[in-house]
């Protein structure tokens, strides 16, 4: 991981997915680029003040720079990272983002904005870009307040076992020492072995580093993949949620069509977005 790309709309929610992204880029020695996308008009939760003969573009360049410039301690001082500030014209945010991460290794977003039609409006493009995106995308509730990345839930079944994904999050959870649930998901809501492809390729994975990382399979059985992955994951005390969707069909069979956004709008654990189509 090496290149980070956080767009913010200047909200609270943006400021925690910055300060993931800080937490990130420490870790990985990796660089973020802060982005604003506007549609030609200023639309932002607070008035921007453009001192004379600076533009638009200037006058938001100059709030993104005081965005980043706020520590997550509160204490006023500069983070020391290679961060940069961009900002793009654009009329269809949800589209151009999803441009922008062919060019990063990870989209880090808050799901919602301050105000009520801001959540909607930001909780769609929230899941648009977490499914459409062309890297992966962590994806910060509202009202979060980053404690590290004490546990991992992997939601897992046959589509999610991608090489990829599996590696990346084994690496996140030794850069961070963090356990590991591989929690299986039940789609035909009945008990069944999990599928022997499944198997091969976990273990043949967790062969390789098992001494170094902290791992737990687990097999859900609920009426409900969505609710018995949040249970779980509430359990656990899990500091982010995995998900890996091929095809939209993973994604899409466990949250429903209808009940993305609502995941959007209302999760208190950060998720993460692999989509097995990708080979990243």
């Amino acid at each position: 991981m090496k290149k980070i790309i956080v767009p913010v709309d200047f909200s609270d929610t943006s400021l925690a997915a910055y300060f993931f992204a800080v937490e990130l880029a420490k870790k990985f020695e990796a660089s973020i680029d802060v982005v604003h996308i506007y549609d030609g008009s200023v639309n932002t939760n607070q008035g921007l003040t453009f001192e004379l003969m600076q533009t638009k573009e200037g006058g938001i360049l100059n709030r993104l720079q005081k965005f980043i410039n706020i520590a997550p301690d509160e204490g006023g001082t500069q983070v020391a990272l290679n961060v940069d500030c961009k900002t793009y014209l654009a009329y269809n945010t949800s589209a151009k983002i999803c441009k922008l991460s062919a060019d990063y290794d990870l989209v880090i977003m808050g799901m919602t904005g301050k105000h009520v039609i801001e959540k909607k409006l930001l909780g769609s493009i929230a899941s648009y870009i977490g499914q459409h995106a062309e890297c992966p995308v962590l994806l910060i509730p509202r009202n979060y307040q980053y404690k590290g990345i004490h546990n991992i839930v992997y939601a897992r079944n046959w589509e999610s076992m991608n090489e990829v994904a599996l590696r990346s999050v084994i690496e996140l959870g030794k850069v961070f020492y963090s356990a590991i649930h591989f929690v299986h998901v039940n789609e035909e809501l009945s008990i069944m072995d999990f599928s022997v492809a499944e198997q091969e390729t976990l273990a043949e994975i967790l062969a390789e580093d098992a001494p170094e990382i902290a791992y737990h399979i687990a097999n859900i059985d609920s009426s409900s993949p969505k609710k018995g992955i949040e249970d779980y994951a509430q359990n656990q005390e899990a500091d982010l949620i995995v998900l890996v969707n091929r095809q939209h069909s993973f994604i899409d069979n466990l949250f429903k069509r209808s009940m993305t956004k609502e995941m959007a709008l209302h999760s208190e654990v950060p998720l993460l977005i692999y989509h097995a189509r990708k080979s990243y």
